[in-house]
C-alpha cells in the first residue's frame, strides 16, 4: 500500500506596513513548492465583500490574475472556472473568498493579517494539490477605487497570486511580493520586472536565461546561507533576484538579456528570515559586496537562453547594517522627492547614490540614523525599478533594492462622448483625458468593457458593457495599477417596462400620488400624460411615484421615454373623475400585534366611500398587505379597521380603497412579533464541533509549517490541537 504524505502551509500573509527584493521560491523540507501544470483554474466565491455593492471585485480578481499570465517568456496560465457558493477551503477547488466573519480560523483578532493564501502540497515532492486566497473581511475593509482608509482588492490579490504560483516574499522594496501592503500606497497592482522573473522560474522551459554561482562567508572557505543575490542592468534598472541555498549556492532564472551586475546584501529591515516561510537559515553577518567591488563591479553579458556561471563571491566583512527603507518611493518622469533610508551608527560623511544616469540624487544630508537626499527622475528615465546606495567614507555600503520606481504620470479622464447609453450595450463611445496608457482597462460602474481601443495618450475607444444600473462611475485603469474615476460619467437606460399602478383613480382637481412599478426607470427617464410632461419622485429602477395634475376628466395615456431606447406607451392608464380623493390625517394606535385583532382610528376626509382597508401595505410600491378583518365608518372623516393576521413583523403603510378605485397611503403602523419561543433561538448543535477521519492512504501525515513571526508558542499549541480536530489550511499573512 502506498502511502501519501499531504502537508498544508501558509504562506507569507500580507501585513498593513512595507514591502522587500527578489523573487524567492516557496522551499520546505527541502522541496520547492510547485504545480503539475502550467494551467491552473481558480474559483470566485459569489458572496463576494460586504464593502462592495458593484461586483467590482470580480475584474479586479480577474486582472489580478491575468497579471502573472501575461509575463513574457512564462507558460504559467491562470485560467478562471465556475463561480463557487461554498467558501470551504477545503477540496480540490482554489477558490478565493472574502471572510467577513473569521470562519476560516485564519484572522484572530489583533493579526494584522490582511489576506493569506493556504497551501496544500506533497511532502515527497514538494507538488500543490490545492491552494486558495482569503481576504480578511472581519477587520479590514476592501475597495476597488482605493479609497482612503481601505485596501484595494487588485493591489492586495496580486501579491497573493505570486504566493499560489510558487513565490515566497521578496526583499526587493518596489516588487509585488515584497511582504507588506498599504492604505495609501498601491505597489502590487503591477509587476516588477523580478516578479516577472519569478514568473518565468516556477513555469520551468526550455531557453530560460540561468545564474549560478556561490558565495562564501567572510574568511571561509563554506557557503554563506540565506543570502540575497541581486542582479540589476547597467544602465541601473533592477532586475532578479534570491537567496542563497545552505552551501550557499544561487540560480537566477527568467532574466531578458542584457548586461547585468550582481551583489550580495544581507535580509534586513523590513525583510528578514521571519518573512519567508521555510524559516530557513539566514546569515546576516557580512556586508554587501559587488561582484569586482562597489566602484566597478563586473559586468556579466547574458544572451537569450544564456547559462552562465558566475564561480564563486567571498563576501565582505562584517559592517555596521543599514536599515531597508520600509516602501519604495514612487517618481513620475520629471519629477522629485525626498527619500530617507534609516539605520544606526552611521558614520559622517556618508552619502546616497544611484549607480544611474535615470536618477539624480541632490541635496544629501545624514547623521546617526538616516541618510537622507533628494532623487529626482529624469524626465526620459526608463519605466522601471531602482536600487539606492548609501556609501560611508571608508567605502562600505548597503543597497536598498528597488528603493525607487519611475513610474509615468497619472491617467486623467475629463470626458465621455456619450452620456446616455443603452443598457444593452454595445455601443462605441470616446473617453477623452490625459496620460492613458495601451492596455488600459474600462469599468463601467465596476463592469468592465469587453473591448477598449488605446488611440492614443488622450483618447480610448471603448465598447460600453451590458449594465442594468443607472448613473454610474467611468474608471480607466492604466497597466501600471494607476487610475482615473469620472463620478456620474454615463447613464445606462434600457426600455422602460411598465406593471402595474395604483390608484387607477383620482381627482380632476389633481394631487393623487400614484406608484408606478415596473423596470429600467432612471433618472434620466420622461413620463409623459397625453404628451405633456409630469414631474416624477425617481425611487429606484423599478418604482417611481407621480404627482398627477389637475386634468379634464377621463382616461389618460402614459408615455414612457429612456434615452437610447425605445418609447414604451400605456393606454388607459389613469382615469381623472370628479370626485375628491380620500385622505388620511392620522391614527391610532400606531402598533400592534402581527397576529392581529388590532382595533385602529382613522381620521382624514372622505371616508363614506371607503370599502377596503389594508394593513402592512409597501409604503414604497402601494403593494402588498392584508384585507382589513373588519371595517367600519363612523363618518365622512373617521373610520375603524381591525387588523389581520401579518406574516411578518415590521413597519408598514395601511391605505384605503374607495368604492370607485380611488384611495390613500399613509406610513407608519408596526407589526410586532407574537408567539415568541421562551426558550429562546439559537442554535443548538448536538456533539460540538466537528472530527475529521484521515484515511491512511491519502493523509497518513498532515503537517502545518507557519513563519515563526505569526504565531507564538500558545498559539501554535492551538492550532495544532484545532488541526486534530477540524481539517483546515493554516494560512500566512500578506507582509
Amino acid at each position: 500500500m502506498r502511502i501519501k504524505y499531504i502537508a498544508t502551509t501558509v504562506v507569507c500573509a500580507l501585513l498593513g506596513v512595507a514591502a522587500t527584493q527578489a523573487y524567492i521560491r516557496i522551499t520546505l523540507g527541502g522541496k520547492t513548492l510547485n504545480w503539475s501544470s502550467n494551467t491552473i483554474s481558480y474559483n470566485i466565491h459569489t458572496a463576494g465583500s460586504d464593502d462592495i455593492s458593484d461586483n467590482s471585485h470580480i475584474p479586479a480578481i480577474e486582472h489580478a490574475f491575468q497579471s502573472w499570465s501575461d509575463v513574457s517568456g512564462s507558460s504559467i496560465n491562470l485560467v478562471r472556472g465556475a463561480d463557487t457558493a461554498s467558501g470551504s477551503t477545503a477540496g480540490s477547488g482554489h477558490t478565493i473568498t472574502f471572510d467577513e466573519t473569521n470562519s476560516s480560523g485564519f484572522f484572530p483578532s489583533g493579526s494584522g493579517i490582511v489576506a493569506i493564501p493556504p497551501i496544500a502540497y506533497m511532502l515527497a515532492d514538494g507538488r500543490i494539490t490545492d491552494a486558495d486566497i482569503l481576504f480578511n473581511g472581519n477587520q479590514f475593509t476592501f475597495s476597488t477605487d482605493q479609497t482612503p482608509g481601505t485596501f484595494d482588492v487588485q493591489d492586495v490579490l496580486t501579491h497573493e497570486v505570486g504566493h499560489f504560483i510558487g513565490l515566497d516574499h521578496s526583499p526587493v522594496v518596489s516588487g509585488t511580493m515584497w511582504p507588506y501592503v498599504s492604505q495609501t500606497q498601491w505597489l502590487h497592482r503591477s509587476l516588477s520586472q523580478d516578479d516577472e522573473a519569478g514568473a518565468v522560474a516556477v513555469a520551468t522551459g526550455s531557453g530560460q536565461t540561468k545564474v549560478t554561482g556561490t558565495i562564501r562567508k567572510p574568511g571561509s572557505t563554506s557557503g554563506l546561507a540565506g543570502a540575497i543575490v541581486s542582479a540589476s542592468l547597467t544602465d541601473g534598472r533592477f532586475s532578479a533576484s534570491t537567496v542563497t541555498s545552505s552551501n550557499g549556492n544561487f540560480t537566477l532564472r527568467g532574466m531578458p538579456a542584457g548586461d547585468y551586475n550582481i551583489h550580495i546584501d544581507p535580509m534586513e529591515g523590513g525583510m528578514s528570515s521571519a518573512n519567508l516561510t521555510s524559516n530557513s537559515s539566514i546569515s546576516t553577518a557580512f556586508a554587501p559586496t559587488f561582484y569586482g567591488g562597489f566602484d566597478n563591479p563586473t559586468l556579466f553579458a547574458l544572451t537569450p537562453g544564456a547559462q552562465l556561471a558566475c564561480g564563486t563571491l567571498t563576501a565582505n566583512d562584517d559592517i555596521t547594517m543599514y536599515e531597508s527603507a520600509n516602501r519604495a518611493t514612487l517618481l513620475q518622469q520629471g519629477t522629485s522627492a525626498l527619500v530617507t533610508i534609516y539605520g544606526s551608527n552611521i558614520p559622517a560623511g556618508t552619502t546616497m547614490i544611484a549607480k544611474t544616469n535615470e536618477l539624480t540624487i541632490s541635496n544629501v544630508s545624514s547623521n546617526s540614523s538616516y541618510v537622507r537626499a533628494t532623487v529626482t527622475a529624469n524626465s526620459a528615465a526608463m519605466l522601471a525599478s531602482y536600487n539606492l546606495y548609501i556609501k560611508s567614507p571608508n567605502g562600505d555600503f548597503e543597497a536598498v533594492s528597488g528603493a525607487v520606481e519611475v513610474i509615468q504620470p497619472a491617467p486623467n479622464l475629463v470626458a465621455v462622448s456619450q452620456f446616455q447609453v443603452s443598457s444593452v450595450g454595445g455601443e462605441t463611445i470616446t473617453l477623452s483625458g490625459t496620460n492613458f496608457q495601451d492596455g488600459a482597462f474600462v469599468l463601467f460602474g465596476g463592469y468592465e468593457s469587453d473591448e477598449v481601443t488605446f488611440i492614443d495618450s488622450n483618447t480610448l475607444s471603448v465598447v460600453t458593457p451590458a449594465v442594468s444600473l443607472d448613473l454610474v462611475d467611468v474608471a480607466v485603469h492604466n497597466p501600471d495599477g494607476q487610475q482615473t474615476v469620472l463620478a456620474d460619467g454615463v447613464a445606462f437606460t434600457g426600455q422602460a417596462v411598465f406593471t402595474q399602478s395604483w390608484p387607477t383613480k383620482g381627482q380632476s382637481a389633481g394631487g393623487t400620488n400614484v406608484f408606478i412599478n415596473g423596470d429600467n426607470f432612471n433618472q434620466a427617464s420622461k413620463f409623459y400624460l397625453d404628451g405633456q410632461q409630469v414631474s416624477f419622485t425617481f425611487k429606484s429602477a423599478k418604482i417611481v411615484h407621480i404627482k398627477m395634475p389637475a386634468h379634464a376628466l377621463g382616461l389618460v395615456e402614459l408615455t414612457i421615454e429612456n434615452p437610447a431606447s425605445s418609447t414604451l406607451v400605456v393606454s388607459d392608464f389613469f382615469e381623472f373623475v370628479s370626485a375628491p380623493d380620500p385622505s388620511i390625517s392620522d391614527f391610532t394606535p400606531r402598533k400592534g400585534p402581527k397576529g392581529g385583532g388590532t382595533i385602529v382610528d382613522l381620521f382624514g376626509g372622505g371616508f363614506t366611500g371607503v370599502v377596503e382597508v389594508w394593513f402592512g401595505v409597501d409604503p414604497v410600491t402601494g403593494l402588498g398587505g392584508k384585507l382589513a378583518s373588519a371595517t367600519s365608518v363612523v363618518s365622512g372623516a373617521e373610520l375603524k379597521a381591525t387588523t389581520s393576521n401579518n406574516s411578518s413583523s415590521g413597519s408598514y403603510a395601511l391605505k384605503i380603497v374607495t368604492a370607485s378605485g380611488q384611495g390613500a397611503v399613509m406610513s407608519g403602523f408596526t407589526f410586532e412579533g407574537n408567539n415568541i419561543n421562551s426558550n429562546g433561538g439559537g442554535l443548538d448543535i448536538a456533539g460540538g464541533g466537528c472530527s475529521v477521519n484521515f484515511e491512511r492512504e491519502q493523509q497518513a501525515d498532515f503537517r502545518v509549517l507557519m513563519p515563526q513571526y505569526l504565531l507564538t508558542i500558545m498559539g501554535w499549541l492551538i492550532l495544532r490541537n484545532r488541526l486534530a480536530k477540524r481539517r483546515k489550511k493554516v494560512g500566512v499573512k500578506l507582509d
